[in-house]
Order: C-alpha cells, then sequence, then structure tokens
C-alpha cells in the first residue's frame, strides 16, 4: 500500500476526513480521480493496477478465497480487518508492512484500505462474458477498488472480492497499491 508519506512526495492532494501525519499509515480518504492525477503528474512508471494484476498479486498463485487459505481464522496476522464484529470497535489503520506478507512479499493485501484499480466497474458475469476490456473507460461512472478495509470482517477481504465507488467519491477507508512498470 502506499503510505501517507509516500504520498506527500509524489504531491498529492485531497483526502477525506481527518489527515493522519504517521507517514507509514496507508495514505486514505482519496479519490480515484486524486490517484490517477498525482500518479501520472508525478512518476509515469507508476500507475493504478488492473483488476486483473491487483488479483494476480494478491492469491500469489492460490486458488483459496485468501491467500493463507481456506479458512478466514488464517488471516490472523496477514490482515487488519475486522475479526470482532460484534465489538463495535473497528480495528484502526495499522503501519504497512507489520503484517505477514503473501508469497510475493506483498504486505497489507487484505484489510487496512481498499485499493483502487484502473478498471471501470461491472457485474462479475460481465467481466466473465466480455473480458478484461474496461480499462480504458474513462468516463465511467463507478471504479474497482479491491482488498477490503480494517471497518471490514474476513468475507468482505476474499481476494475476489469487489467494491464500486464513483471516481469522485474520498470515503475514509480508500487508498491505493500502485503498480510499476518494466521495461525491457
Amino acid at each position: 500500500e502506499l503510505t501517507n508519506g509516500q504520498w506527500d512526495r509524489l504531491g498529492g492532494w485531497g483526502r477525506a476526513g481527518e489527515r493522519s501525519e504517521e507517514p507509514l499509515l496507508p495514505i486514505s480518504g482519496i479519490s480515484w480521480d486524486d490517484c490517477v492525477a498525482a500518479l501520472t503528474r508525478s512518476v509515469a512508471w507508476l500507475s493504478l493496477p488492473s483488476e486483473a494484476q491487483w488479483e494476480y498479486g494478491c492469491r500469489a498463485g492460490t486458488t483459496t478465497p485468501w491467500w493463507t487459505g481456506k479458512d478466514d481464522a488464517s488471516l490472523r496476522g496477514a490482515a487488519n480487518i475486522d475479526f470482532d464484529a460484534q465489538n463495535q470497535q473497528d480495528p484502526p489503520l495499522q503501519s504497512i508492512g507489520l503484517l505477514r506478507a503473501n508469497p510475493f512479499g506483498l504486505h497489507d493485501i487484505y484489510g487496512n484500505a481498499w485499493e483502487w484499480c484502473r478498471d471501470a466497474y461491472r457485474s462479475a458475469g460481465a467481466m466473465r462474458q466480455l473480458g478484461d476490456g474496461f480499462l480504458d473507460a474513462p468516463d465511467a461512472a463507478i471504479r474497482v477498488l479491491r482488498g477490503g478495509s480494517h471497518w471490514y470482517v474476513a468475507e468482505d477481504a476474499r481476494s475476489s472480492e469487489r467494491l464500486g465507488r464513483t471516481p469522485v467519491n474520498r470515503i475514509d477507508d480508500d487508498g491505493l497499491r500502485p503498480v510499476r512498470g518494466i521495461t525491457p
């Protein structure tokens, strides 16, 4: 996940809610439009991932609901999510890199903050039918987020879980995990 400190170095702006000064917390409260503007303006080799890229990195070669396994108890120590939904006390955002990494070495895949993807949001059925054809829809009314957040339970943080929001929304638990281009 991109941190507050990294976001500031990119010259990012536009955040919802309280601004945290903690540089190692994931950036949150930013819109899809904020992400695209900051990444485009600042670093040409960083971009939002496609859904396919995000899920490939998340799953890290696994086929279970979470890269940790089939049981949501396997997420303990690997995800900052709401493990006790009955408690009515959501866990706070936490600094990145403290939890177990997946087999690709990616930390904080589940929970902490939802992560914006490049894709326009379509139903899962439409995606299966049409394939990965929703990346370049500049006027899309809804964009995709993946990964769940610290406010959500395990079921809402599965590797396949998706959420759609308008690109201008700044919701407190929305962040990003950019991808880096590879040069031959």
